[in-house]
């Protein structure tokens, strides 16, 4: 009576355990765009749980049918059989997690001054060590031009303050949202290290200043990008040294997270941090000291 009430309740939990297979996949593939790693987990580890108990049957069951094995050798085939499952739970779950955004950022050279089509708007780092950007806003400076023809940042009056044999560095960033989901938003940490300069050039020294701009990342769909132009504006020596992860937080995800950024493989930008020379302009409407006083970052032409 006791082995029939056992072999009962063995395909009692079989059963159930077979019902709930199915169940928790369906919802892993319809619960939302893709498993957040939350929502596997929890999948995962009720999918575990439901099936420990058959599978210690069937271990149980496979000893004593094949090898006629005492208490002893069952329990250590039932111990087998519960670890061949955890193996293949999360393998499934290692298939099923969902792979970081592919988020590439590309850092290039650019011209001076900078070009503005017709009806389209530009971003500028304004890199000074009075000016810190923070993730509390959008910081970067907007120029705009609403007119049907080409117009340059900086004002005419700032490019004919520069010595006629000046070359001011000028970098370009573009940030490319590979992935096949829509970029919410993000931000990226970028390092800013100023140096004085020297007869031999620009040189990282025990009087180098450190700081930190955010850059903020806008609402990218699959495929689409936002790049912004570094400058300069100080007269000390510059570094721009670019984030190994960005802050984001795509359309499946329920908070931000930190993503691996994927680097331009050009060799001929693959030289490290981009370093700017001392600014040779006399800029307008540059702080003097350290604050938000210049926040008011719009331009329109």
């Amino acid at each position: 009576m006791s082995k029939k009430i056992g072999a009962d309740t063995s395909q009692l939990a079989l059963g159930f355990f077979l019902g709930v297979v199915p169940t928790v996949a369906f919802t892993l593939i319809t619960w939302g765009s893709s498993p957040t790693p939350r929502r596997l987990i929890f999948c995962l580890v009720a999918m575990f749980l439901c099936a420990v108990y058959p599978m210690w049957c069937a271990a149980n069951s496979a000893a004593k049918r094949f090898f006629k094995a005492k208490h002893s050798v069952a329990i250590s085939f039932r111990c087998i059989g519960i670890l061949i499952l955890a193996i293949g739970t999360s393998l499934w779950g290692k298939e099923l997690w969902p792979k970081p955004p592919l988020i590439e950022m590309r850092i290039s050279p650019s011209g001076f001054p900078v070009s503005i089509s017709p009806h389209s708007l530009v971003s500028i780092l304004r890199i000074h060590p009075y000016i810190s950007l923070t993730d509390s806003s959008d910081w970067l400076l907007k120029d705009s031009n609403d007119s049907g023809k080409e117009v340059f940042w900086p004002s005419e009056t700032e490019i004919d303050s520069q010595p006629p044999d000046n070359h001011e560095t000028v970098y370009r960033t573009e940030i490319i949202n590979h992935s096949p989901e829509t970029l919410v938003r993000g931000k990226l940490f970028f390092q800013v290290r100023y140096s004085p300069g020297a007869i031999t050039g620009c040189m990282p020294s025990a009087n180098s200043i450190n700081g930190e701009d955010v850059v903020l990342i806008p609402e990218l769909d699959p495929g689409k990008s936002f790049e912004f132009y570094a400058i300069n504006q100080s007269d000390l020596c510059a570094w721009l040294i670019p984030p190994d992860l960005a802050t984001v937080r795509m359309v499946s995800d329920e908070a931000e997270r930190q993503v691996p950024l994927t680097f331009d493989k050009n060799p001929l930008y693959d030289s490290g941090a981009p370093s700017f020379m001392p600014t040779k302009i006399k800029w307008e409407t540059l702080p003097k000291t350290p604050g938000p006083h210049y926040q008011i970052q719009g331009i329109t032409h």
